[in-house]
């Protein structure tokens, strides 16, 4: 069963998704599937995408493996696109300041939907 969670970004005006999931391969396929897109062979432990950017400009999705995906490292590596990507649909670059308000937002809100859900994220060291 997978658990998900959302929270806008008023100043951005969008929404972002994340979904915690048995398979990210399979949960990401069903959203790009509308959009005729497909995934790599792998199944990875985390992915951001914007799979239905056609339909619903503004609309963000953060997936994360069950298993493996449930780690600073991955969350952080995740997030890192989701900011990029809100930056540069806006004709923003994301650097300096702009980006590190945007970071650091998004990064309270990521760590409030696991309180929420009771999930502890695990560091991985390299």
């Amino acid at each position: 069963m997978a658990t998900t969670g959302k929270f806008k970004i008023d100043v951005y005006q969008c929404t972002v998704y994340i979904k915690i999931c048995k398979s990210v391969k399979s949960s990401v396929n069903y959203y790009l599937a509308k959009n005729n897109f497909q995934l790599h062979d792998h199944e990875p432990s985390g992915m951001f995408c914007n799979p239905l950017s056609n339909e619903r400009i503004g609309s963000y999705y953060i997936f994360l493996n069950q298993k493996d995906g449930l780690n600073v490292e991955v969350v952080n590596h995740e997030k890192s696109h989701l900011v990029e990507q809100i930056l540069l649909d806006r004709g923003i670059k994301p650097i300096d300041e702009v980006r590190s308000y945007l970071d650091g937002y998004i990064s309270q809100m990521i760590d409030l939907f696991f309180k929420k859900q009771k999930i502890k994220l695990k560091n991985k060291r390299l």
